[in-house]
């Protein structure tokens, strides 16, 4: 017995722009939200000395805070389904995939670098963590930047219609690519910091 195939969601339905341009900035906002959590409860543990605990039946020095219990669990998991969600814009709008593993190792990169200057931190695991983390974050944006004209990196293989951008995106296709890619790492990084303050 054969069975009907299932009928395919049409990228041309009317509602499809409105679909590509949410999961642009949905996808930027919660990639940028947990990036930004994470970072800022790493620094956090780092600036205790590195290491904290909770719960057991231990005696604990060093006790995790809300903030660091909740986040660093979820924060990597929340950017795998941000890239999720960046699928379903096919194309439209700065490509996340390929800026990702990038925008996570420099980032904590830095972090690392940053907690050189804490008392209670060590300036040598400082300075290791944070060179080998920019490396590995650098390098591949090295290798990204260098092919981005090729799969229009910054402003989408695609409109928001879903029509393939030929050659160099117009102004208008950029500005609307680029600008939905920002309004969702805007959104993501206010929201990132009233939740940690809120914790």
């Amino acid at each position: 017995m054969v069975l009907p195939a299932m009928p395919a969601l049409a990228p041309t339905a009317p509602w499809w722009p409105l679909v590509r341009w949410l999961a642009c900035v949905v996808s930027f906002a919660l990639f940028t939200a947990a990036l930004v959590a994470l970072t800022l409860t790493m620094l956090e543990v780092t600036s205790a000395g590195g290491f904290c605990a909770r719960g057991g039946p231990y005696v604990i020095a060093v006790e995790c805070s809300d903030r660091v219990s909740f986040f660093a669990p979820i924060g990597i998991l929340a950017m795998f389904v941000a890239l999720g969600i960046s699928v379903l814009s096919r194309g439209f709008g700065p490509r996340l995939w390929a800026l990702a593993w990038s925008a996570l190792f420099i980032t904590l990169g830095g972090a690392f670098l940053a907690s050189a200057a804490f008392p209670n931190y060590s300036v040598l695991v400082a300075w290791l963590c944070g060179g080998i983390f920019i490396v590995m974050g650098g390098v591949p944006l090295v290798v990204v930047v260098l092919a981005a004209r090729r799969f229009h990196l910054l402003t989408g293989s695609r409109t928001i219609r879903g029509e393939r951008i030929e050659g160099r995106a117009s102004l208008g296709q950029a500005a609307l690519g680029i600008g939905s890619g920002a309004l969702g790492v805007a959104g993501g990084w206010i929201s990132a910091v009233e939740l940690l303050a809120a914790i």
